[in-house]
């Protein structure tokens, strides 16, 4: 079970992790343009 929970947490973290990124990538296109 422990494991499982740490797949979770993994996953959650890259998810979180993308998801900063792609709003720092909009947020620059928009004060680029």
């Amino acid at each position: 079970s422990t494991q499982g929970d740490m797949q979770i947490v993994g996953f959650g973290y890259l998810f979180s992790l993308y998801h900063l990124q792609q709003l720092d990538l909009t947020d620059r296109f928009a004060i680029k343009y």
